[in-house]
């Protein structure tokens, strides 16, 4: 017997399709990361830190296992990717990802 629901990580369902999915909001703020990112390409690490939004700093923390803040906020914004392409028919995204892929010219769909 199939489950009507599935909850889980967007790390577990990589590869995989579902009719509907709704994405919850413990991503990054999108806007904020890619911004973030444009404007502090060729920064070194301490440089990009400095330039880091009170609310992506928040989100993501402080670099860990090796990894460099800007590798952090790539990987957020990859796993934002991931999660909105599961969806087969619907996405449900929260205000901040909706207004994000407005912005990106990502969606065309009414907004319910």
């Amino acid at each position: 017997m199939a489950a009507d629901v599935h909850y889980g990580t967007v790390h577990a369902a990589k590869g995989l399709e579902f009719r509907r999915v709704a994405v919850l909001d413990d991503l990054a703020p999108m806007h904020e990361a890619c911004e973030w990112l444009k404007r502090t390409r060729g920064m070194d690490e301490q440089q990009q830190s400095l330039y880091m939004p009170p609310r992506l700093r928040r989100s993501v923390g402080r670099p860990q296992y090796g990894h460099s803040a800007m590798n952090q906020v790539r990987e957020e914004v990859n796993l934002c990717y991931v999660a909105m392409t599961r969806a087969r028919d619907t996405v449900y995204l929260n205000d901040d990802l909706y207004a994000f892929a407005q912005r990106a010219g990502a969606i065309d769909a009414v907004r319910d």
